[in-house]
């Protein structure tokens, strides 16, 4: 939803497009506008073919800046995020560019599943399963374009520590003060830590939290993650675990700590068999 709850984009991986839909302030109610979709024909102001859009194929996931000024869209099956800018009245999307892993020495792409924006609209983060890593992209908040930056791939080394918890990495998400950036790592069965160089983009392994270690559940298969508004507190959705587990959350180092795991079946919990997405209301109320 973008930032004005003027408009909802959904991102549609059979489709191969993001459909677009005007939203009634007063009852949360859609109404379909439009969508783009991969291939589709670019015209100039004459009208003229002058290029096709690309990089939405398997579109996985959709972003709008903090500005409403532009929508980025993860496409998992052409290893790529497309750029579009907003069109703040009617919502509309004009093509502006894409990125693709492996191109012009581009990183973290591969099969992207999810994608972050920093909360000062900075940075855009991509979560690579097949890179097992996070990517690290500038953004120009003028244009919307991306320019990378760089990885960070499980099993490096950051002496003393060896990145960890970045295997088959299926979702990212930025602390509400753009401090720190945690990655969810589907085949790790864990959640990564990083603190986040706001002038940079760049990241610093923190520690990781790995399903059945200190206590911790709730994490196996681990598919999405979400912050309270506050900052204080994680959440992820543990597909394979068939639940939620919770996380407080130090602000200052950005270190996890273990709360609880709402599991299907369990204490009458019922509905997250699969759970595989998560978020949080805006008053911090309900997950």
């Amino acid at each position: 939803v973008s930032g004005d709850g003027l408009n909802l984009y959904i991102a549609g991986a059979d489709d191969n497009a993001v459909a677009i839909f005007r939203r009634d302030l007063r009852n949360g109610t859609v109404t379909f506008t439009g969508l783009v979709s991969d291939g589709e024909p670019i015209r100039d102001a004459d009208c003229d073919v002058v290029g096709a859009m690309d990089g939405l194929a398997g579109a996985s996931d959709v972003e709008v800046s903090a500005d409403g000024q532009h929508v980025y869209v993860a496409g998992g099956l052409d290893d790529a995020v497309a750029v579009f800018e907003r069109q703040a009245v009617t919502g509309a999307l004009a093509f502006v560019h894409f990125l693709r892993d492996g191109v012009a020495g581009v990183n973290g792409l591969g099969n992207v599943r999810g994608t972050a924006l920093s909360p000062d609209g900075k940075h855009l983060y991509s979560a690579s399963p097949s890179d097992n890593g996070v990517g690290i992209f500038a953004r120009n908040a003028t244009t919307g374009q991306l320019s990378y930056v760089g990885i960070r791939v499980d099993g490096a080394p950051q002496p003393p520590l060896t990145l960890d918890g970045l295997a088959g990495a299926a979702a990212v998400a930025v602390s509400p003060d753009g401090e720190h950036v945690y990655i969810a790592g589907e085949t790790d069965d864990g959640v990564a830590v990083f603190t986040r160089d706001a002038a940079t983009g760049g990241l610093t392994f923190v520690e990781v939290k790995k399903d059945g270690l200190g206590g911790v559940d709730g994490l196996n298969g681990v598919r999405a993650l979400a912050f309270s508004d506050d900052g204080l507190h994680l959440y992820a959705a543990g597909a394979l675990d068939n639940a939620v587990a919770v996380f407080a959350r130090d602000a200052a180092t950005g270190a996890l700590t273990f709360v609880e795991a709402e599991i299907d079946g369990a204490g009458g919990a019922d509905g997250l068999a699969g759970a595989s997405g998560v978020a949080v209301s805006p008053d911090g109320e309900h997950v």
